[in-house]
C-alpha cells in the first residue's frame, strides 16, 4: 500500500485493523473498544455524505438539555438530534441550534470510509468505558480547563468517584478520507493523503455526560477546501476548540454537563443509594404478561408477592426468574413506585438495599432513577401459548385446529413434545375405556410427564377418573389430590393460589375446577374431572408455546400452524386432513398405541401395560348412528354432541360434551389472545403555553378502544385533547396535544387500550411540566412540588439575569 499514490486502497487491513500511514502496517487499534459489526455495530453507507439517527433509553444531558437521540454524520460529528450541513465553519456552527460533539470534524469522503455506532447498555463494556474514562482522566490528557459558571462543556483531567455510566454512544471513523477538492490533490480522484482513524465515545448516567476523543492515526491535517480539521464542542451556547491533533494519540475528556446541579438532600441520597447497588448483570429483554388472566392459561410464576398496597399484586415469573411482574386490579403497572423490575444477578426479589433505595429515589420523585438500573418491565413479545383437546367420547382438536373423532380403546401417545431451547420434552399419554355396553370410549386416565436429555423421566403426574373424584398422583407414591384439590379458584384479578410439590410443578385450580399443571419448559396442561353420568371422565387440554414447534408427534399431530399434516402416523405417513373415521382410525390413532416399554402408568398390583391394549378393539362410527330428531333438537346440531348422544345411548351424555367443547373454545381463545400492545415515550415533556404532541402507537389483530384518563389523585390539565389519528393493518395511532398553561399541577395521564376479549394493557408516561415564564429554562426536579404523583415532575426554574420570581416572571429592568 503506498499512499502517495492516488486511488490506492490503503483501507484494506483484515478485521478491524486500521493502516497506519507513518509505518505502512495493518495494526490492531490497542486503545479504541471494539468496533464494527461483529461488535453489534451499525455501519454508515450510501454515498459521499452520510447520517443515521440513534435512540437512546436513558435520557443524554448535554448542558442544560437532556436528549433521547442522536445523529451521527460521516463528517465527524455527533449532533442532537439535528444533522449538519456541508458547511464546517465556526460561524456556520454557531448558528446552529443544534448541540454539536465532533472529535475531528472536516468533509470525510464517507465513499472510502468505514464508519460505525452503537448505543450500549451492557455492564461489561460500560466496565471498559468507564476504566478508558479514569485512564484519560488521570492526568496523562491535557485536562484542566473550567470555562467558566454554568453547565456548558468542559475539558477535564479528574472523573468523579461517583461516576458510573449507564449507557454510552460509541462512534468509529476509521480509515477516513478526506472529500476531493482539498487544498493538497484536486482531482476528482480518492484523496492519497492517508487515514485518519478516530473514536468518540459519550458515557452518561441520569446526572452527568462525558465525552472521550481517542486518536489512533491522523495521516492528514488539511482538508476539504483547506479547512484543518478541529475537535469541537458546541452546546448551543459555548464553543471548546481544542485545535487540531496532528498525530497525538492523546485521550481527550470533557464533560458536557456540571453534576447534578441544585441537589437537595432526598435527590442525592437516591444518586447516593442508587450508585451504591451492584451492577444489573441481567439483560433488559424482561417481559410480563400484560394482565394476570393470563396465568389462568398456565404461565409459570415462582411466588405471588402480595404487597402494602391491597390492589397491587406482584408475581416472579419461571421464564425470567430475575423478573417481578406487578399488578394493579389485574392489569400490569409499567411506571412508578409500584411498577414491577429486573432485580440484579438473578435475584428474584428485590433486596434490602434495592427497596430502601426505591423508596427513596420514589419519595423523591425520581422514580425513574432508580429504574435506570432496575429497569421497568416490558410487555411486548410475551409468547401466545396455542391450545389443543381431548374430550368427551373421544374428541379431540390439535394444537394447529383440526377437530376429529377417535374411539380407541387402550393406551395410547396423546402428546410427545420435545422442547429444543431446554433439551427437555413433555408427555401425555391417555387411556380410554368403553361406556358400559357401547362401543363409544371416554378417556378415564392420563399422564402428564416431564423428561430431560440428560437425565430422562423426572416426574409423572397420573390423572384418575374415580367416582369420589379426580385423584392425583405424582412419581406413584405422592398422592396429591388434596392438596391441589383445597387450592382457592384462580381468577386472574385478585385471587391467586398455586402448590409447587417440587421446584419443576406448579399446580393452580381456574374457573370450573380445571387443574392446571405447569412444567418448567413452560408447557402447560388442564385436566378437568367430566361427569358423563355412567362413569365419570377426564377433559386434557395442553397448551404450548410456539418454542415446541415443529416438533411434535402423537394424536396432537404435528404443531407448526399447519393442519394440513396432523394426521401424521407413527409409520411416518401423513393422512390427508379429509380422511374418513375409519382411516383416521386404523392409519393414524391406532398407530399411536403405546407399548409396555413405552408406558408410563402406574398399575393397579397384579396389572400391567397388556392388561390395557386393545388392539383388536373396533368402534362405533358416525355412519353407524341413527340419530334421533330428540338429540338433534338438544345437540342444536353440534356434531360431537349428536355422536356421543347416540353412541351412549344417552342425551345427558352429549349435552355435557357440548357444554364442555363451548368451555374449552373460550379457554382457546383467552388463550390465543394477546392483550393490546400499547407504545409511547417514557415521559412527556410539557413548556409553559407550548403545545406538546404525545403519539401513543396501538397493535392488536381485532378491534381496540383507546381512552385518556387520569391517575389517583391528579388533576385534569386545563388545555389538552386526544385524538384517533390513523390505523395500517393492525397498528394504530393516537395522539395528545397537551398545552400546559400555569395552573396545571399534578396532571398524570393514563392511557389505557381494551380489545374485544376485555384484555386491558395501560400506558403512563411521566408528565413532566417547565412552568417558567418569559422563555426562561428548567434546571432540575423539584420533589417539594411533586405533589405525591410519581408519575407528575414539576420542574424548577432557572432565571437568567433579566428575570427573577419562582416562575421567572418578573421583569428586573436590566437598565
Amino acid at each position: 500500500c503506498n499512499p502517495g499514490v492516488i486511488g490506492n486502497k490503503c483501507n484494506q487491513c483484515p478485521g478491524n485493523q486500521l493502516f497506519q500511514s507513518g509505518t505502512g502496517l495493518c495494526e490492531d487499534p490497542a486503545n479504541f473498544l471494539p468496533f464494527g459489526i461483529g461488535a453489534g455495530d451499525v455501519q454508515l453507507t450510501g454515498g459521499d455524505l452520510v447520517t443515521i439517527t440513534l435512540g437512546f433509553n436513558i435520557a443524554l444531558r448535554f448542558g442544560l438539555t437532556q436528549h433521547i437521540q442522536a445523529t451521527i454524520g460521516s463528517d465527524g460529528y455527533v449532533s442532537f438530534p439535528i444533522p449538519l450541513g456541508r458547511a464546517i465553519s465556526i460561524s456556520s456552527l454557531q448558528l446552529s441550534s443544534s448541540p454539536v460533539v465532533a472529535p475531528y470534524w472536516n468533509a470525510n469522503d464517507a465513499r472510502s470510509s468505514r464508519i460505525f455506532a452503537r448505543v450500549l447498555s451492557d455492564n461489561q463494556t460500560l466496565s471498559s468505558v468507564l476504566t478508558l474514562l479514569n485512564a484519560a482522566g488521570d492526568g496523562s490528557g491535557s485536562g484542566g480547563g473550567d470555562l467558566g459558571p454554568g453547565p456548558q462543556a468542559a475539558q477535564v483531567s479528574i472523573i468523579p468517584d461517583d461516576f458510573r455510566p449507564l449507557e454510552a454512544l460509541v462512534v468509529t471513523w476509521s480509515s477516513v478520507q478526506a472529500r476531493p477538492g482539498g487544498q493538497i490533490g484536486r482531482t476528482s480522484g480518492l484523496p492519497h493523503l492517508g487515514f485518519n482513524h478516530y473514536q468518540l465515545i459519550l458515557a452518561w448516567d441520569s446526572c452527568q455526560t462525558f465525552a472521550i476523543f481517542l486518536f489512533n492515526n491522523i495521516a492528514w491535517q488539511v482538508g476539504h477546501l483547506g479547512v484543518q480539521p478541529v475537535s469541537r464542542i458546541w452546546d448551543g451556547q459555548q464553543l471548546v476548540d481544542s485545535g487540531t491533533h496532528g498525530f497525538d494519540r492523546t485521550p481527550k475528556v470533557f464533560e458536557l454537563t456540571s453534576g447534578c446541579v441544585t441537589e437537595n438532600a432526598l435527590d442525592r441520597a437516591c444518586r447516593q443509594q442508587v450508585l451504591a447497588l451492584p451492577l444489573n448483570t441481567i439483560g433488559l429483554a424482561q417481559t410480563c404478561p400484560a394482565n394476570l388472566r393470563a396465568f389462568r392459561r398456565g404461565v409459570r410464576f415462582r411466588r405471588v408477592i402480595f404487597t402494602d398496597n391491597p390492589r397491587t399484586t406482584c408475581v416472579v415469573l419461571y421464564r425470567f426468574p430475575s423478573a417481578t411482574c406487578c399488578y394493579q386490579n389485574g392489569i400490569l403497572v409499567r411506571q412508578g413506585a409500584s411498577a414491577g423490575w429486573v432485580s440484579a444477578n438473578g435475584q428474584a426479589e428485590l433486596t434490602d438495599l434495592e427497596l430502601s433505595t426505591r423508596d427513596v429515589c420514589c419519595a423523591a420523585g425520581t422514580c425513574r432513577r432508580f429504574f435506570e438500573v432496575r429497569p421497568l418491565i416490558s410487555l411486548a413479545g410475551f409468547p401466545r401459548m396455542f391450545f389443543g383437546w381431548m374430550w368427551g367420547d373421544p374428541h379431540l382438536q390439535t394444537l394447529d385446529g383440526l377437530e376429529f373423532t377417535f374411539n380407541g380403546h387402550g393406551e395410547y401417545w396423546m402428546l410427545n413434545a420435545p422442547h429444543p431451547p431446554t433439551n427437555s420434552t413433555a408427555i401425555v399419554q391417555v387411556r380410554t375405556t368403553p361406556l358400559p355396553g357401547t362401543n363409544a370410549t371416554v378417556m378415564v386416565a392420563a399422564v402428564v410427564a416431564y423428561s430431560t436429555n440428560a437425565g430422562g423421566i423426572r416426574h409423572r403426574l397420573q390423572f384418575n377418573a374415580e367416582n369420589s373424584g379426580l385423584r392425583i398422583v405424582l412419581n406413584g407414591v405422592q398422592d396429591l389430590t388434596e392438596s391441589i384439590t383445597a387450592l382457592n379458584i384462580t381468577d386472574g384479578v385478585e385471587m391467586f393460589d398455586q402448590f409447587q410439590p417440587n421446584d419443576d410443578l406448579t399446580f393452580i385450580r381456574i374457573v370450573g375446577g380445571s387443574i392446571v399443571v405447569t412444567l418448567p419448559n413452560e408447557a402447560a396442561f388442564s385436566v378437568t374431572l367430566v361427569n358423563l353420568t355412567v362413569i365419570p371422565g377426564l377433559t386434557v387440554a395442553p397448551r404450548l408455546t410456539e418454542s415446541f414447534q415443529a416438533n411434535t408427534t402423537g394424536l396432537m399431530g404435528v404443531f407448526n400452524s399447519d393442519s394440513s399434516d396432523d394426521y401424521f402416523s407413527r409409520s411416518g405417513e401423513t393422512l390427508p386432513s379429509s380422511a374418513t373415521e375409519r382411516e383416521l382410525f386404523f392409519d393414524f390413532g391406532q398407530t399411536w398405541q403405546i407399548t409396555a416399554a413405552e408406558s408410563l402408568f402406574f398399575y393397579p398390583e397384579g396389572q400391567g401395560p397388556r392388561d390395557f391394549a386393545f388392539p383388536n378393539f373396533i368402534p362405533i362410527f358416525s355412519d353407524q348412528l341413527n340419530v334421533s330428531d330428540e338429540v338433534r333438537s338438544a345437540c342444536n346440531n353440534s356434531v360431537s354432541c349428536v355422536f356421543d348422544a347416540t353412541s351412549a345411548n344417552d342425551i345427558r351424555v352429549g349435552v355435557e360434551t357440548m357444554n364442555t367443547a363451548q368451555q374449552l373454545e373460550i379457554a382457546r381463545a383467552e388463550s390465543a389472545n394477546i392483550a393490546p400492545l400499547i407504545e409511547g415515550e417514557a415521559r412527556i415533556n410539557g413548556f409553559l403555553n407550548q403545545s406538546v404532541v404525545y403519539d401513543i402507537i396501538v397493535t392488536d389483530t381485532g378491534p381496540v378502544n383507546v381512552t385518556l384518563g387520569l391517575a389517583d389523585n391528579t388533576v385534569q390539565p386545563l388545555d389538552f385533547s386526544f385524538n384517533f389519528i390513523e390505523t395500517n393493518m393492525n397498528v394504530s395511532t393516537y395522539r395528545l396535544l397537551w398545552t400546559p398553561r400555569a395552573g396545571d399541577n399534578m396532571t398524570s395521564f393514563v392511557f389505557t387500550a381494551t380489545d374485544s376479549e376485555g384484555l386491558i394493557t395501560i400506558l403512563q408516561p411521566l408528565a413532566v411540566f417547565c412552568p417558567c415564564e418569559n422563555n426562561q429554562s428548567c434546571v432540575t426536579l423539584d420533589p417539594a412540588a411533586d405533589g405525591g404523583s410519581a408519575q407528575f415532575v414539576r420542574l424548577t426554574c432557572s432565571c437568567n439575569e433579566s428575570y427573577a420570581g419562582e416562575l421567572c416572571a418578573n421583569d428586573r429592568d436590566g437598565c
